[in-house]
């Protein structure tokens, strides 16, 4: 292992301080600027060349990748990495989006074109957690009804109960925990299927072992002489059950995971997949905010599902 590996591992374990990983950093854009060229006349050709070359290149080459890492970590995550600097962005446009594959299901093409959408959201919770990243006891319930209208009618209604449970604490004060959750969400007349419910991944419907979003009933392709169910279009209703433990292997910055994740949608078989992974705390770097990374796979799935079997995020258990 080289110097650089050994110097990236220790920090990412904590073991490097503060000042020590400002200096590399100073260092290193400092070694930045210098690459740049002096002369004037360069830095304008350079600068030339750049949006010449961005100007050739996609708006956003891998659009769901971007949403499949964004969504997977919590709001909490942004708080502690970008404090008073956190701002949020949204963009609009009123013509709608009108680039279908000729293909594209009939569901997919009755909302071709913009869609104005206003909803009022009510709720009840209750959260009793011993920590907000970390927790090892407690529980959280929640339930929402939200009404939608404009363009769609409907409603949704979904609630979600997840408790933790220390099943072993050591002589270090460093808990072996449980956490279990249940979630239950339907659709109350008939929702677009940018609003419908998808599986898959990490996040609030995860379920590792298959892709962001890649559980979903399919529709049947159009424009074609052979139809079959090809594209996703969102489902009705979901549930997922799922059960996770958390092991401390070394300090307490490092932690080995067990889980089972299971559910199902509106068609196809009952989900189910088990895995494995690891948590890592990097505290002068991301503060409370747990990195894991997993590995999972299904044992039931739909023969339509698409499956995955690493994922990362930024967060704790559910």
């Amino acid at each position: 292992m080289n110097a650089t590996r050994k110097t990236i591992d220790w920090t990412e374990q904590g073991l490097v301080p503060d000042s020590v990983i400002r200096h590399g950093i100073r260092r290193m854009l400092k070694a930045r600027l210098q690459s740049l060229p002096a002369d004037i006349e360069a830095q304008a050709r350079a600068k030339a060349d750049f949006i010449a070359d961005m100007r050739q290149q996609a708006i956003a080459p891998l659009p769901h990748k971007a949403n499949e890492q964004h969504y997977e970590l919590p709001a909490g995550f942004f708080t502690e990495v970008l404090g008073r600097h956190l701002k949020y962005s949204c963009c609009y446009w009123p013509e709608g989006v009108n680039d279908l594959d000729s293909d594209a299901p009939q569901e997919i093409r009755d909302v071709q074109g913009g869609n104005q959408l206003y909803g009022v959201r009510l709720g009840l919770g209750e959260t009793t957690l011993d920590n907000r990243y970390l927790p090892s006891g407690g529980h959280i319930i929640n339930s929402f009804y939200e009404q939608v209208t404009g363009d769609h009618a409907f409603g949704v209604l979904e609630g979600t109960y997840v408790r933790y449970f220390t099943l072993y604490e050591d002589v270090l004060e460093r808990k072996t925990v449980l956490a279990a959750k249940v979630l239950g969400a339907t659709i109350l007349g008939s929702a677009p299927p940018f609003e419908k419910f998808y599986a898959g991944g990490t996040g609030h419907y995860g379920l590792r072992g298959f892709e962001y979003r890649g559980v979903s009933t399919r529709g049947l392709q159009t424009n074609v002489p052979e139809p079959r169910l090809k594209d996703p279009i969102g489902s009705d209703w979901i549930f997922l059950a799922n059960a996770e433990i958390t092991v401390p292997l070394v300090g307490e910055n490092f932690a080995g995971l067990f889980f089972v994740d299971s559910g199902t949608i509106d068609t196809g078989d009952y989900r189910l997949s088990i895995g494995t992974g690891i948590q890592i705390m990097v505290p002068q770097i991301f503060g409370n905010i747990p990195m894991r990374f997993e590995i999972a796979t299904p044992l039931l799935k739909d023969d339509l599902d698409e499956t995955q079997v690493f994922s990362f995020s930024g967060a704790g258990m559910f």
